[in-house]
């Protein structure tokens, strides 16, 4: 009983040191050529993180933000020189007709 323990604790540590496998590409789980995703609060980290992936999908992602302009911007710039379309687009959502 000893000798098994040993051997699932050995197994268990060894299953434990391997590096877990990339991610795979964007592309490969969704494909988005030819489509606009509009990114609300994209100058956040979960927004930032979103039209990066989206943008690798093919997709035209316009980043927005309310506050902080400048970081969508930016991010917007970082997509197309990594060849990838995107603009950037400040509003407030939620004033009345801002979305018109």
């Amino acid at each position: 009983m000893n000798r098994l323990l040993t051997a699932l604790a050995v197994l268990t540590l060894a299953a434990c040191a391997s590096p877990a496998p990339p991610p795979p590409a964007a592309r490969d789980l969704l494909a988005l050529d030819g489509r606009r995703a509009l990114v609300t609060g994209a100058s956040g980290g979960l927004g930032e993180a979103l039209a990066r992936r989206l943008a690798e999908a093919g997709a035209f992602v316009i980043c927005h933000a309310a506050t902080r302009p400048e970081r969508a911007r930016a991010l917007a710039a970082s997509l197309r020189a990594a060849g990838l379309e995107a603009d950037a687009a400040q509003a407030d959502l939620t004033a009345p007709g801002a979305a018109a």
